[in-house]
């Protein structure tokens, strides 16, 4: 069995999934987003140890769109013959490469935002690691796989794997880098992950290594502090609930060793009445909602910032307030955008067996 047809084994020395920001202070955000040097082949297989002919291809994008393969729509069928876990042999390989260049001092990291549907990194000529789950981000350490300097990352890129059995939604088809890749440099024991949760007049920080922590309210005011703590609990006085027409966030700062994590929160209760209603913040409310896919009708998958604002834009001139993620997790930034507009998410994660029905 091949790697990638082994649902035991869907990823390798991928990082746990964290909650989402990118660190500013003392810290380096290197965008790789632009031209690659791309190779495209029909099967895995043929893949050489040594490329000599590339071609160029933008990231992000989806190779179909760009000639690679014709465009596929399909619902219910599977694409490929139904034999679950495997894929068929003759599985398409897009081979993506390109040079960055790193002052090494802490700790360096490489994420893809989503990649279809599978990857294998490698830095410098050395494997770093594999990757499954389309629209996850996928977040590996490779401090010790670069050096001062230039340095080349390559990612082969799959058509298909195992998990294409459960991204089998009723959408357009397509394969390759569809979201923003980058490198981030740390210092070394910086903070990994956070946890944030308003409620009951206070806003609760958790970190995975002690900060100072500042709560601030949408104008900028300092509302509270805490400093050295990996738990901190910052009472708010008569705080300002967020919902969709007044969509009011506070602000939490968090810095350590000059790094500094930034991150939106808000005052919300969600419960369902004795009557079947939905209350937010104890009001009823009647959702109007729409299912949003990542579409664009010249770049497939990929939507850019401005494209997604756009849509949401829309959709609050349409009086919507609730949107269902159809059917997978979008792009963090787009649930930034929702909480900050002012919309109600029904978010779904990237599991559907539509070619299941059928059998």
């Amino acid at each position: 069995m091949r790697i990638y047809e082994n649902p035991q084994k869907t990823s390798e020395n991928r990082l746990p999934q964290r909650s989402y920001y990118i660190p500013t202070g003392r810290s380096e955000y290197n965008l790789l987003n632009g031209d690659w040097r791309f190779a495209y082949f029909k099967r895995d297989i043929d893949v050489p140890e040594k490329i000599t002919e590339w071609d160029t291809i933008p990231v992000p994008s989806c190779w179909q769109i760009l000639g690679y393969e014709n465009p596929n729509y399909t619902n219910i069928n599977y694409p490929y013959p139904c034999d679950e876990p495997f894929v068929p042999n003759d599985n398409p390989c897009g081979v993506y490469e390109r040079d960055f260049t790193v002052t090494k001092w802490g700790k360096v990291y490489f994420v893809l935002e989503g990649v279809s549907s599978c990857a294998f990194i490698t830095v410098n000529g050395k494997y770093v690691g594999f990757t499954q789950g389309s629209h996850l981000q996928a977040e590996f350490d490779i401090t010790d796989f670069v050096t001062d300097g230039n340095n080349t990352v390559r990612v082969y890129v799959l058509k298909w794997c195992c998990g294409s059995y459960l991204e089998d939604q009723d959408f357009f088809r397509f394969n390759g880098i569809f979201r923003d890749t980058y490198i981030i440099q740390r210092p070394e024991g910086h903070i990994t992950d956070t946890k944030i949760e308003s409620k009951d007049g206070a806003v609760n920080v958790s970190l995975t290594a002690a900060a100072d922590i500042t709560l601030y309210d949408a104008s900028g005011k300092v509302i509270g502090e805490a400093k050295n703590t990996d738990n901190a609990s910052i009472a708010v006085e008569n705080p300002i609930f967020w919902n969709a027409e007044k969509p009011y966030l506070y602000t939490v700062k968090i810095e350590r060793d000059g790094e500094v994590i930034t991150q939106k929160t808000g005052f919300v209760t969600i419960e369902i009445s004795d009557k079947y209603e939905l209350l937010i913040n104890g009001v009823s409310v009647k959702l109007h909602g729409v299912n949003h896919h990542d579409t664009h009708k010249f770049n497939g998958w990929c939507q850019t910032d401005a494209d997604l604002r756009a849509d949401l834009q829309l959709m609050k001139r349409l009086n919507i307030n609730c949107i269902r993620t159809s059917h997978y997790p979008p792009t963090p930034s787009f649930l930034e955008m929702c909480d900050e507009m002012g919309f109600y998410v029904v978010l779904e994660t990237d599991i559907e067996t539509h070619g299941f029905l059928r059998r």
